[in-house]
């Protein structure tokens, strides 16, 4: 008995194909229709992944936009003091840039000790129940992941609050 694995999953079957057709080789195992079944599930869910990730996105961008907002229409009259007072559009501007990024960050910053440790839970119970399952142990990458999340969730304030920014106050 000889093991072969494939570089990628999804060029099992094919690789069995090949190894079929070798003279020598009686027969192939590897699982066929279970490995088909397991990339379509891995597709949709990277899929409903996405989908997911955006949905939240644009529901994130949205309420930050409120929130800004609403500080925005509470500071009106030290806007409008500001203004005779000669500020800049910018000078009134960029304070509520700087809190919808800092709120996008503080939503990513929880988003990410959520995740970390519900991953590190999961790991210890895929572990011991399903040992054919490589798990991700790299703290490396996972502080990796976690600085996009946190750049991705600051990002997302400074849309929300760039959008209610030049909507709502038109300086």
């Amino acid at each position: 008995m000889i093991r072969v694995k494939a570089s990628r999953p999804e060029l099992v079957p094919d690789l069995a194909k090949k190894l079929e057709n070798t003279i020598g080789i009686e027969t192939v195992r590897y699982g066929q229709g279970t490995v088909e079944k397991l990339l379509q599930t891995a597709d949709w869910v990277e899929r409903a992944g996405v989908i997911g990730l955006i949905g939240i996105s644009v529901a994130a961008v949205f309420l930050i936009s409120t929130s800004i907002r609403l500080t925005v229409y509470s500071r009106r009259e030290e806007i409008t003091i500001m203004r005779l007072v000669g500020a800049t559009n910018w000078y009134i501007r960029w304070p509520f840039l700087v809190e919808g990024i800092f709120i996008g960050l503080f939503g990513s910053l929880l988003a990410c000790a959520i995740l970390y440790f519900g991953y590190l839970q999961l790991a210890k119970y895929l572990t011991l129940n399903l040992t054919f399952i490589p798990l991700l142990t790299d703290q490396q990458v996972l502080l990796t992941m976690g600085g996009n999340i946190l750049a991705y969730g600051s990002g997302l304030g400074l849309i929300g609050s760039f959008l209610s920014v030049f909507r709502y106050l038109r300086v």
